[in-house]
């Protein structure tokens, strides 16, 4: 068994070395072979490059357009956002140009009350806050506005004149925790207070009587009573809700005024020598001092001579 082995191995090795010489002997033979085969696949190779070469470039092109419609699509959505934003502002400056508008003729359609006049006036500055809820209107003492005045505007009350200086005046919403004004139910006329909570909450409304039949959205109405700066019948809030407490009827109203959208007021001032200028919005009237007269002109009395006379001092 070891004799075949070992004869095995020379005749795998005796093949190898015979390849092996083989090889070597025809490298010079083969030569013309492998050169033809080169000749012969050269041209394949171009004709390979050729057609691969349009397509290359097709598609390094159409990349290169893909990249450039990309980026001009994206300036074409970057460009109609702008316009639609921009729209979107002018829908809204049209939008708050109507309510501008009906809040105008609004106003120009509200009738001063018997012995009442009214300033027109803008509204300049909005503070609402859960401590102040005042807006800052464009007339001031120098047009007449005094503290204590009723601010409304053709809907109903706003509020009150809180401080005022020669070209502005701050005026304290209904919805100020500070505010109170009598009211009145539009149906039955009874008696009650506002008061105002915060903005976005609807007002308290006390002292109403236990008997009284509230409806729901009824009007509240300005009491008008003579210790009152608010003139009668101006509209204040609509009944909310109301139910039966154990002393008065509880009850919350909203207000008819859109506190947040107001723009343009009225301020209510008494007219000279009506009612009101007793009460709380009384102003004092220009002093007036009577008119200047001429003293008499004094007269000295006329010397006379004494006549003569033929008797004299005895005679």
């Amino acid at each position: 068994m070891a004799a075949a082995r070992v004869n095995r191995s020379r005749f795998v090795l005796a093949v190898a070395v015979l390849s092996s010489l083989t090889m070597l002997a025809l490298g010079d033979t083969l030569q013309p072979v492998r050169s033809l085969a080169a000749d012969v696949l050269v041209p394949v190779r171009r004709v390979g490059e050729r057609a691969t070469r349009p397509l290359s470039t097709r598609v390094q092109s159409a990349a290169a357009s893909i990249r450039g419609d990309n980026a001009a699509l994206r300036k074409q959505i970057t460009q109609l956002r702008k316009e639609l934003d921009d729209a979107k502002a002018a829908s809204l400056r049209y939008d708050d140009a109507v309510r501008q508008r009906r809040e105008l003729l609004a106003l120009q359609g509200f009738r001063d009350p018997d012995g009442m006049r009214s300033i027109a006036a803008e509204v300049s500055v909005r503070s609402l806050n859960n401590f102040d809820e005042t807006i800052e209107i464009n007339q001031g003492t120098t047009k007449g506005v005094v503290k204590g005045a009723p601010v409304v505007t053709g809907a109903g009350l706003v509020g009150v004149v809180r401080s005022v200086s020669r070209t502005s005046a701050i005026v304290a919403l209904l919805t100020d925790p500070s505010f109170s004004v009598g009211v009145r139910l539009a149906r039955s006329g009874d008696l009650g207070v506002a008061r105002g909570k915060h903005q976005g909450e609807p007002l308290e409304v006390d002292l109403i009587d236990l008997e009284t039949v509230v409806a729901r959205h009824e009007v509240l109405l300005t009491s008008g009573l003579n210790a009152s700066p608010f003139p009668g019948g101006i509209p204040v809030a609509r009944v909310r809700n109301a139910r039966k407490g154990s002393i008065h009827v509880d009850m919350t109203a909203d207000p008819v005024v859109d506190l947040q959208q107001v723009s343009f007021v009225k301020v209510l001032l008494p007219t000279t020598g009506s009612a009101a200028t007793t009460g709380p919005l009384a102003t004092t009237p220009p002093a007036t001092t009577p008119p200047a007269t001429t003293p008499p002109r004094a007269t000295r009395p006329r010397a006379t001579r004494p006549r003569a006379t033929t008797a004299g001092p005895f005679g």
